[in-house]
């Protein structure tokens, strides 16, 4: 593959993989699956949607939930992995979103905040549940079963945090210098190994040495 490949999603079952290709003829992207059997790649064919963000995946794994340009303006969509069908979830614009067990839909908004909404029901209204201030940017968060993993950015440290849901309390795990962790990465979880996954970037902050040299001396 000869574009650029950003932000790899694998389902929930393990045999397949979404990804977004930017095209740089026509600067637009699309987004496309891997096969892990057969080592297939397909482009989901979506008419009406266009200028994707960050795809995740429907729990049932026959659909991609993705940001999306419509005709009416941006908002969250499921798109059909098959067909290319797509609705509606989410109204308004964002980062990306998260399909969870509860059927719920957790995404965060351009205020760098964190909602929800349940898709059990068509009245439901979107709760805050992390304020604007907390994660980085609107990428740099994953919901777990327990709570929220989120990158943050101090003045001269990032931390990578946890918000637990049950009593809403914030814990720091990691502390690192400047610049050791893209700002932009996708958080992932590995839950069997207990593993929490991130890019590192390619130029990280090395710590200030002291040097001696005769050139340097007063």
């Amino acid at each position: 593959m000869r574009s650029n490949v950003f932000f790899p999603r694998w389902s929930h079952q393990g045999d397949k993989v979404a990804f977004l290709v930017r095209h740089t003829s026509s600067e637009q992207n699309s987004i496309q699956l891997v096969d892990i059997n057969t080592k297939v790649v397909s482009v989901i064919n979506v008419d009406g949607l266009h200028s994707f963000g960050m795809p995740t995946w429907m729990q049932n794994d026959e659909a991609i939930l993705v940001k999306a340009e419509g005709e009416n303006g941006t908002n969250f969509y499921s798109i059909n992995i098959n067909d290319g069908s797509f609705q509606k979830q989410v109204n308004g614009s964002g980062g990306y979103a998260i399909h969870t067990k509860d059927d719920e839909i957790w995404y965060s908004k351009n205020d760098t905040s964190i909602y929800k909404i349940s898709l059990k029901s068509p009245d439901s209204m979107a709760e805050k549940v992390l304020s604007s201030g907390e994660i980085f940017n609107t990428l740099t968060w994953v919901k777990a079963d327990l709570g929220i993993y989120f990158l943050k950015k101090h003045a001269d440290h990032q931390t990578i945090n946890f918000y637990d849901t049950s009593n809403e309390t914030v814990k720091t795990l990691v502390k690192v210098p400047l610049r050791t962790i893209d700002d932009a990465t996708a958080l992932s979880v590995m839950v069997e190994k207990k593993r929490l996954i991130f890019t590192q970037t390619s130029f990280p902050q090395v710590n200030i040495k002291r040097l001696s040299h005769p050139l340097l001396s007063d």
